[in-house]
């Protein structure tokens, strides 16, 4: 009995574990895209995911669970009950407020799964830090930037038709600009150049300025568009979100380039990836990250005196307003 009435608990005991009060829970659920931000990831759900309100039909829900389910169903009970009684009660009041509206339980459950996922992105120890961290509006922010981010990196590989031609025609209008010809590079690539300003440049002395920048967002991409950037907070992420963008538009056989084509790749592979791997690869040397991460994607490596990609800040290409970049962990540069 006492089981049936802690299912709830049982059943999504590792997303639960995350949500350390009923304000939390109501402040996830809040965030603007945190449910696609978090799609395609989370832990496996049992059964349908749905625990019915009656006991009765808990137990007949409980029976025709499957093997595996079942399984996962004891391990959640066997961790569940090696907490202290007061972080049971928490979960338990956590429970009861997802349930308690049927209208707002799939939200809410999909809200807090998909907080689980993006955590899981994070890697250990910065899901570690992001939990405890006080006053919760602190932490808020800082979820909220994330979904924007994972948002961002996730419009970088399905860019409208609308938006890509938006797109292309800013940089024809930047190509043809006389004032912009020595910063593009007589016999450069023009397009690398301007990607690469986007992602690393300091927009007050960048070629690439503020006034550039927002008359693409403001007269050439869509509304979704420009409701995503708006939910990043600084301007520098904004360049860099649209650095992503026009470097996911651009095709190899326009810019000649297969390095700056695969950057949006190779950050959207590192945020598939679980949280282990990712702890992996901030380890590594950022060459070697860059390289597994082509290997893993079946691309093969490029010549290390090529310009590197969006995993690396420490470099430029050379040209205009060149400067030694300071090393950022991996999923900062990210």
């Amino acid at each position: 009995g006492r089981i049936l009435v802690d299912l709830p608990v049982l059943v999504d005991y590792r997303t639960l574990e995350n949500i350390d009060s009923v304000e939390w829970l109501e402040q996830l659920a809040a965030i603007d895209n945190l449910i696609p931000a978090g799609a395609g990831g989370g832990p496996a759900i049992i059964g349908d995911g749905q625990v019915p309100r009656e006991i009765t039909a808990r137990r007949k829900w409980v029976e025709g669970l499957n093997e595996v389910d079942r399984g996962r169903l004891g391990d959640n009970l066997e961790a569940f009950f090696k907490v202290p009684e007061e972080r049971r009660e928490r979960l338990r009041k956590i429970a009861v407020k997802i349930f308690e509206d049927e209208t707002r339980t799939p939200h809410l459950l999909g809200s807090i799964r998909a907080y689980w996922a993006l955590l899981e992105r994070l890697g250990t120890r910065q899901a570690t830090t992001l939990n405890s961290m006080e006053p919760i509006e602190d932490r808020l922010k800082q979820v909220t930037e994330r979904v924007g981010n994972e948002m961002v990196l996730l419009y970088s590989s399905s860019v409208s038709r609308e938006d890509q031609q938006a797109i292309r025609d800013w940089l024809d209008q930047l190509h043809y600009r006389e004032e912009l010809f020595s910063s593009l590079g007589f016999g450069a690539d023009p397009d690398l150049r301007i990607i690469s300003e986007l992602l690393y440049g300091d927009a007050q002395n960048s070629f690439i300025t503020q006034e550039d920048t927002d008359k693409l967002v403001r007269e050439g991409l869509s509304d979704h568009a420009r409701r995503l950037l708006a939910d990043l907070s600084s301007n520098p992420s904004r360049r860099v979100a649209l650095g992503l963008w026009v470097s996911s538009v651009v095709q190899p056989a326009e810019n000649g380039s297969a390095k700056m084509v695969d950057a949006a790749g190779l950050a959207k592979k590192f945020g598939e990836l679980e949280g282990s791997e990712r702890d992996r690869l901030e380890l590594m040397p950022e060459d070697a990250a860059r390289n597994e991460l082509r290997r893993q994607l079946g691309v093969p490596d490029l010549a290390p005196d090529n310009t590197s990609g969006v995993l690396d800040s420490n470099r430029r290409p050379a040209g205009n307003n060149a400067t030694e970049r300071p090393s950022l962990p991996l999923k900062e540069r990210l």
